[in-house]
Order: C-alpha cells, then sequence, then structure tokens
C-alpha cells in the first residue's frame, strides 16, 4: 500500500512492475477520476457504507463500468443488517470477483448462518425477501 498514491508515483510503479494496481481507501482522499482516465489501475475497492449514498455507489459503479474497471466490495465491520445491505449491493454488481464481506472472522455472535457460513465463499440472495437477516 501507499500511504500517499498519486499518479506519479503509479506511472513509476507501472513502469517497474507487471502488475495490475486497485485504489481502495484512497478513494476517499483522492481524484480517483485521474488514476482510471490515465489506466493507471483495473480495480477499485470501496467499503459502501462509508462511501457515500446509494445514488454515490451506483454513480460509482457506472462509472466504472463505462472504463472496464472492476469494484471489490469490502466491510467496514458491519454486523448482519449493514453485512446484508452490502451483499445485497455485491449481488448487483453481478461480478465473479470474491468481496470482502465475510464478517465472520471479526464477530463471534453472526446471526445469518443461514445466508451463509463462516468458510462460504458463495451467498445466495436469490430467495431472499427484503434483506433476509
Amino acid at each position: 500500500p501507499l500511504t500517499n498514491p498519486t499518479c506519479e508515483s503509479f506511472i513509476e510503479l507501472n513502469k517497474k512492475t507487471p502488475f495490475q494496481y486497485a485504489i481502495d481507501e484512497s478513494l476517499y482522499n483522492i481524484d480517483y477520476k485521474q488514476f482510471v482516465k490515465q489506466r493507471l489501475i483495473s480495480t477499485i475497492i470501496v467499503k459502501p457504507s462509508i462511501y457515500g449514498s446509494y445514488y454515490d455507489f451506483f454513480d460509482l459503479v457506472q462509472y466504472a463500468q463505462n472504463n472496464n474497471i472492476q469494484l471489490i466490495l469490502s466491510s467496514s465491520l458491519e454486523k448482519e443488517i449493514g453485512n446484508m445491505a452490502i451483499i445485497h449491493l455485491a449481488s448487483y454488481l453481478d461480478s465473479k470477483k470474491e468481496h470482502g464481506i465475510n464478517i465472520f472472522s471479526f464477530y463471534d455472535d453472526v446471526q445469518i448462518n443461514n445466508i451463509y457460513k463462516k468458510h462460504d465463499n458463495i451467498v445466495h440472495v436469490d430467495n431472499l425477501i427484503g434483506l433476509g437477516v
């Protein structure tokens, strides 16, 4: 991770390594669109619960899709209701990428065992009503 990512630092990284790069929490402090315009990143990792409103999130989704950028969702250690809201947002993305939204590693008293279990890689939301909590 870079402490203060800049387009210039990503340009240097791209010159020296063949890897694809992502931005995460720095998304909130920088003009991420400059990174996208210069094709310096391939992925944005976002914590929906601290990113902003649903409108902001869906605007980011549209922008990412229009620019061929992958979105990966990450947890902010929400409990059951917040976690299920993020799971629904992840399902909206219809992505084959693995999101970082399994909260079982952080809490012992999670009450959503009927939705997914600690070591599951897939959450099925097909038959849920509302948030499913």
